[in-house]
């Protein structure tokens, strides 16, 4: 079992004097007999900071200095960490005499050490915690080791001294710290897995995990315990949030392991076997987004839609709606799809494709047609064959959201001439119309007169709304894009007794969107 040794005090010359705490698990702070004291300037809680990594052990003047300096050390070095050192025994030890070594910071050689004190320093206690964790593990009682990864992990409030690391070096050696974090966490949810007992670690993780986002064997490990709690919609939450951040960040959709995770949860949705009445009654997919009760404008591309909906074939029609970030192509899509949705009976089907590979958008159509998961074929061209036969001969609409170019959409399009298909995409997708026949749109920024209509239909609930020239004035700052004018509407609603003029002076200008 856990025993905890008191915290330690210090005796120094008579008097006890009182206890020492010290946290770095997360910001840097500590505090004497309840009271925090400051720490000093930054260099120094960095320095602290890293004899607190080292607790228990040396570490030298020359390792000292590259630390804290890296390569553009002063050539007073030396003297400053002696300056330093002075400064943090008199805060651990108002009482020590001068130049006295005292109990937590020790002289060794050139060098000096940090006491390793689990009831006093966190990192210490946490690694203790862990190490018996991994003891209580390997004898094969469980539940006392996920119990003790749980109070270590508790232990964080944020990565190791949050920002204090400045040189390469000292990063370096935080980062370090924080994978020490990070695989506890991930061996304590494999463990709450395989016993299905999640407590209260879900929320544990989610908040280690927010501070490492794109650690995906981590997240991985999270959406599975978010699954094992019960709360599914959570899981495949974190799944498409880390997707998003990938594609954004880098362009890459999840790796395996990641996507495993999200498909045994798909797996476990359909495995129960559903009542064969129910089972006999149509699929009819209702995914579209809520339309948007102000939609104003685009009456031009709005005709011209309906007019490529005319043309007649043996394939579905197909409209490619492509513009800028933040000029309105999803806004558009969403309100034709919703105003045509009566004349294809078979349903409506959305699907954002940010970050999203060809065999997991598949995956989720076919879900979306009612195809248990479990029956799902692994390979691509089989998921192909398996969508286009399911759609054979429907009436419906497919609204493929945020393309990032033709091959991503192809597989996608249905095997049905009297299906509709949109797809927004910030590029033209030129190959779309070239071998499929789809109709392209290039949506540009509203006109003044159409713009203001949008700003002002936003800004109903001011009672105070400005006249044309400050209008004018605001949505030209905005680049005219409808969703700088959302966003400066909502600021502008959220607080009624903000003048607009301030409210104008922090707008960005034209400023760009991603989506």
């Amino acid at each position: 079992m856990l025993i905890e040794s008191p915290v330690r005090p210090v005796t120094v010359d008579g008097p006890t004097v009182t206890p020492l705490r010290i946290q770095v698990l997360g910001p840097l702070r500590v505090w004497r007999g309840g009271a925090e004291v400051d720490v000093g300037q930054r260099q120094q809680r960095c320095l602290l900071a890293l004899l607190l990594a080292r607790a228990g052990q040396p570490i030298g003047m020359t390792e000292i200095i590259d630390l804290l300096w890296g390569e553009e050390s002063p050539a007073s070095a030396v003297n400053i960490v002696h300056k330093y050192i002075g400064g943090l025994r008199r805060l651990l030890e108002p009482h020590l005499a001068a130049r006295g070594n005292g109990a937590w910071l020790l002289r060794q050689g050139s060098g000096y050490q940090f006491t390793d004190d689990p009831a006093t320093v966190d990192l210490a206690g946490f690694r203790r915690l862990v190490a018996q964790a991994g003891a209580a593990r390997r004898a094969g009682d469980a539940g006392h080791a996920l119990r003790l990864y749980r109070f270590g992990l508790e232990r964080w409030r944020g990565r190791y001294a949050e920002d204090l690391g400045e040189s390469i070096a000292a990063a370096t050696e935080f980062a370090a710290i924080n994978r020490e974090l990070f695989d506890a966490a991930t061996e304590a949810a494999t463990l709450a897995v395989q016993r299905r007992d999640p407590g209260r670690l879900p929320s544990v993780l989610g908040r280690i995990a927010a501070w490492d986002p794109l650690n995906e064997p981590l997240h991985a490990r999270l959406v599975e315990l978010l699954d094992v709690a019960g709360r599914r919609g959570d899981a495949l939450a974190v799944y498409d949030a880390v997707r998003s951040r990938l594609d954004d960040e880098f362009g890459l959709a999840p790796g395996g392991e990641l996507r495993a995770a999200r498909r045994q949860i798909l797996i476990r949705e359909t495995a129960a076997e559903p009542d064969p009445e129910v089972h006999r009654l149509p699929v009819r997919p209702a995914q579209l987004p809520a339309d948007l009760p102000m939609f104003v404008g685009r009456e031009a591309e709005s005709a011209l839609i309906h007019d490529l909906r005319r043309a007649t074939g043996s394939s579905p029609v197909i409209v490619g709606i492509n513009g800028v970030g933040g000029v309105g192509k999803s806004t558009l899509a969403v309100h034709l799809a919703h105003a045509l949705s009566g004349e294809y009976p078979d349903g409506q089907i959305y699907l954002d494709l940010k970050g999203v590979a060809a065999g997991e958008a598949l995956e989720t159509l076919l879900l979306s047609l009612g195809r248990p998961a479990a029956g799902i074929p692994d390979r691509v061209e089989a998921r192909v064959g398996l969508y286009r036969s399911l759609t054979a001969g429907q009436k419906m609409i497919v609204l493929l959201d945020n393309a990032y170019d033709t091959r991503q959409v192809r597989p996608l399009i249905p095997n049905s001439a009297g299906s509709l298909v949109l797809v927004t995409s910030r590029m033209p997708l030129t190959g779309l119309a070239a071998v499929e026949g789809a109709g392209l749109l290039a949506i540009g920024r509203p006109s003044l007169r159409c713009a203001r209509e949008i700003l002002v239909s936003r800004l109903r609930t001011r009672p105070d709304l400005p006249g044309t020239a400050q209008l004018d004035e605001i949505v030209e700052r905005c680049g005219r894009l409808p969703r700088a004018l959302a966003d400066f509407a909502a600021r502008a609603t959220a607080h009624p007794g903000l003048p607009f003029s301030t409210i104008l002076v922090e707008q960005r200008p034209n400023a760009p969107y991603e989506t």
